[in-house]
Parts: C-alpha cells; structure tokens; sequence
C-alpha cells in the first residue's frame, strides 16, 4: 500500500508541473548565461583548483560534486566569459549550472593584475589576481581570446 500511495504521490508531482525543490541549476543570485553569438563572450572554462578566495569558495557544491572530484586537479567548469558593464562576467553553462557552477563578477575595482598565456593559436590562459592573493584562472577557448583580454585589460585600467 505504501509503494502506491508514493507512485500516485509522485505521479500529481510530475502531472503538477515544475515543483521540484530548488537546486544548485535553480540560483536565484546566478547570472544568466549570453547567447554564445552575443559579441563578445568568449567560451572559458573555469579551473577549479587553481581558483582561490571567494570566486573558489563560491564554487563549493561544484568542488563537491563527484564530477569534479572524479576529474581531479584537472577538474575545470565550462562557460563563457565576456567583459560586461561593470567587469569581468563568467557564467556557467546550463548543464555545468546543474552540477553546481555559480556565475560571478569580477568588478574593475578590484582587479590587480591581469596574466595572460597563449596555450594555441585560438586559445589562452588568463589569470586575474583580485586584492589579498585571490586569483581566478580561466582557460579561454575558441571566440577571440585576444579580444576579450584587450577589452579587459582597457576597462580595468580606466
């Protein structure tokens, strides 16, 4: 008797439409991901790893996922970057969002130092150092790398 009362429960939920609890793809706070024609956003993996302070700590269901945990150090979060009116923007994709990838804004204000690594013809390695030793490493790959750093780099420093 139980086991059909929990099937007829289960069956109204679905019948209901979209009443599942709220889970990390649900972030209220989270920055909706641009089209990836928009101009200027760039794809970018997040390295989790290497990410330190806030923007790393705000990551935490994600470092706690057994997908992240399955890749190891190597464990990066896919999105796209784009340098939006008040910083640097990274959001994640829809299924990265699902297993708990936050967005996050790196404001002009508080970005030190901008590092940045050619890896391939058509992709690079940047590295924001924030205030207090916080660093955000991203992997940018395909769009205009180049593009999105030079926007970055005239922004911050204005």
């Amino acid at each position: 008797m139980g086991f059909i009362t929990w099937l007829a429960g289960l069956i109204g939920l679905v019948l209901a439409g979209d009443v599942s609890p709220p889970g990390p793809g649900r972030l209220s706070d989270d920055l909706r991901i641009p089209d990836r024609k928009r101009k200027g956003a760039t794809p970018a993996w997040l390295i989790l790893h290497r990410t330190t302070g806030w923007p790393g700590s705000w990551q935490v269901d994600l470092r706690l996922s057994f997908s992240a945990r399955w890749r190891g150090p190597g464990a990066a979060a896919a999105g796209v970057a784009w340098v939006g009116p008040g910083g640097l923007m990274w959001s994640p994709t829809p299924s990265w969002r699902e297993l708990g990838a936050r967005a996050f804004e790196l404001r002009f204000d508080l970005i030190d130092r901008i590092e940045v690594t050619p890896l391939t013809a058509r992709s690079g390695g940047l590295v924001v150092h924030l205030g207090d030793g916080v660093q955000v490493w991203l992997w940018l790959r395909k769009g205009d790398p180049v593009g999105l750093v030079n926007e970055l780099r005239a922004r911050s420093q204005a």
